[in-house]
Formats: C-alpha cells, structure tokens, sequence
C-alpha cells in the first residue's frame, strides 16, 4: 500500500521534470544563452587575477543562471545582474559586457580593474545601476554611456579617469545619483547636468575642474545632496542654488570661489550642512 502511494507521488514529479527536460536543453543551446555566457566567459578570461577562486564555478559546464553573482530573469532566463563587489579582482574590463543586452545592474566596485571604461557599456540600454567605484580605472568617461537611458544610478568615483564630463549624461534623464568624485577629471561642470530633473545626488569633489557653477544646477528641483569641493572652480555662488529646496548638503570648499554669500541660499530650509570655507569670498554672513 505505501508503495503504491509512493509511486503516485513521484510519477507525476517524473514526468513533471521529463517534460521540462526538452525545454531545458533548448534553452542551453538557444543563442541568446550562448551569447550571455560566452561574454561572461570572456569578462573571466581577461582577469589578471582572482586571489580567493571566486569565479571558479563560471564553466560552460554549470548552468549560467546559477554562476556566483550572476542573476537572471525567470522568464527569458537571460543574465540581468553582475555584482562583484570587492572580490579582489584585477585585470581589465571586457568590452563583450556590452553584449549582454539584458543586463540592468552592472556593479564591479571595490576591486583593482584597471584600464579604461569600455565604451561598449553603451550598449546597455536597459542598463539602471552602473557602479565602478574604488578601482584603477583610467582614461575618459565614455560619451556612450548616454546611451543608457534608463541609468539611474551612475558611481565612478575613486578612479584614475581623466579629461572632460561628457555633456552628453545630461541626456539621462532618469539619473537619480551621478558620483564622479576622488578622480582627476578636468574642464567644466556641464551646463547640461541642469536637465537632470530626478537627480538627487551629484558627486564631483576632489577633481580639478574649473571653470563656473552652472546656474543650471539651480534646476535639479530634486537635488539632496550638492558636493562640489576640493576643484578649481572660481566665480560667484549662484544664486540659482537658492532654488534646490530639497537641498541637505552643499559642500563648496577649497576653490576659487568669490563674491558675497547669496542670501538666497536661506531659502533652502533644509539644509543641514554648509561648507564654504578655503574660498575668496568677501562681504557679510547672510543672518
């Protein structure tokens, strides 16, 4: 009697797990499939160095899916998520990331990858939290990242990178955090940024940019947290910035800024931190 029980139960999870079967094999060899794992495979093999084994389960021989820090979609079972946060991991960024056209969270932060930022991290438009902070990465910010436009959440900070703030992530207009600070970045602070009207976090201290504050910040009608310190930027505060009600902290210190205290900032009643300090400014301190 109990083993006729038995059999009822498991015949109908056998046939259950046979008829998934065909599914299952179609789907390892579909080419949607093949093409994530082979960019994920190629993003391995380009490592100079994985000190703890970290990655020694990424094998066409284990199911993609199931790969330490890899996340996939249940329905299309394609990868959507990639953290690999401080894993010690070295080496270059692969280009064929860009190849996983599903991808929505791309987070390498706190590890020694070194290089540039492939600008074929363009090709993730359905791209949302990019995080690459607390690396060796050097050259430009790729213009191609603009073409992420669902990003919300972009942190390049504590890096090597050089030259401009393309104006063009002025055209993510989902952006809620950009941090670019603790690089080497130069030029100005691109009037564009004033476009971003979910932003509430733009970070781009310890930098060397110059040039002005963009009264277009005044804009950011979202904006918490403002932190401009430690650049060259010389000028007068905006009074724009008197418009940022939202405002928490604003960190202007250690610049070349000039000029009296706008009264305008008491608009912003939010505010909990002000540092203005290491500047030129003159006149009186707004009551």
């Amino acid at each position: 009697m109990k083993m006729k029980m038995a059999l009822s139960l498991v015949c109908p999870l056998l046939l259950l797990f046979l008829s998934a079967l065909p599914c299952y094999i179609s789907l390892l060899h579909s080419p949607s499939y093949y093409s994530d794992q082979q960019a994920l495979l190629s993003f391995k093999h380009s490592l100079s160095l994985d000190p703890d084994n970290s990655l020694s389960d990424w094998s066409p021989h284990h199911y993609l899916c199931n790969w330490t820090a890899v996340a996939c979609s249940s329905r299309h079972q394609r990868v959507v998520s990639l953290n690999l946060t401080g894993m010690s991991l070295a080496g270059p960024i692969s280009p064929f990331l860009g190849n996983l056209s599903f991808l929505r969270v791309l987070v390498l932060r706190n590890n020694s990858f070194h290089g540039q930022i492939p600008s074929q991290l363009g090709n993730l438009f359905r791209l949302r939290v990019l995080r690459l902070s607390k690396n060796k990465l050097e050259g430009s910010i790729p213009s191609t990242l603009a073409n992420c436009y669902s990003l919300q959440h972009l942190n390049l900070s504590y890096n090597l990178l050089s030259g401009i703030i393309p104006s063009q992530l002025g055209l993510l207009s989902h952006l809620e955090t950009l941090s670019l600070g603790k690089n080497l970045l130069s030029g100005i602070i691109p009037s564009q940024l004033g476009r971003l009207s979910h932003l509430e976090r733009l970070f781009l201290e310890k930098n060397q940019l110059t040039g002005i504050i963009p009264p277009s910040l005044g804009n950011l009608s979202s904006l918490v947290f403002l932190v401009l310190d430690n650049n060259r930027i010389h000028g007068h505060i905006p009074v724009e910035l008197g418009m940022l009600t939202q405002l928490r902290a604003l960190y202007l210190n250690s610049n070349n800024l000039k000029g009296v205290i706008p009264i305008a900032l008491s608009n912003c009643t939010l505010l909990q931190n002000l540092s203005l300090s290491f500047n030129q400014l003159t006149g009186h301190i707004p009551n």
